[in-house]
């Protein structure tokens, strides 16, 4: 959960609106999944999360 919470902050996304959209409480913000955020920011930025590689692209 802490690496959960250290990837939300570095993208800026707060972990309890993520953790409320995923549970499904009502009126949560809707977020989408980390890995898409990640690969979003890893476009931008090509040093954000260097060891991160997207599970599609490791088959």
């Amino acid at each position: 959960m802490l690496a959960c919470m250290k990837t939300c902050q570095k993208l800026d996304v707060s972990f309890f609106q993520l953790l409320g959209h995923r549970l499904a409480v009502p009126n949560a913000t809707d977020i989408p999944p980390l890995a898409r955020l990640v690969t979003a920011a890893k476009a931008d930025r090509p040093d954000f999360c260097p060891g991160y590689a997207h599970p599609a692209a490791t088959h």
